[in-house]
C-alpha cells in the first residue's frame, strides 16, 4: 500500500480520504436524521 501511494500524487490521496470521511460523515448525519424523526412520531 505504501508503495502505491508514494507513487501517486498526494493531493488525490488526500482528496479520497476527504472523500471517504464526508461519505461516512453524510451517512451518520442521515442515521442520526432518521432515527430522530421516527422517535418524534
Amino acid at each position: 500500500m505504501e508503495a502505491k501511494a508514494s507513487k501517486r500524487c498526494p493531493h488525490a490521496e488526500f482528496m479520497e480520504v476527504k472523500a471517504r470521511a464526508l461519505q461516512v460523515y453524510w451517512g451518520e448525519l442521515n442515521a442520526f436524521r432518521e432515527q430522530h424523526q421516527r422517535a418524534r412520531k
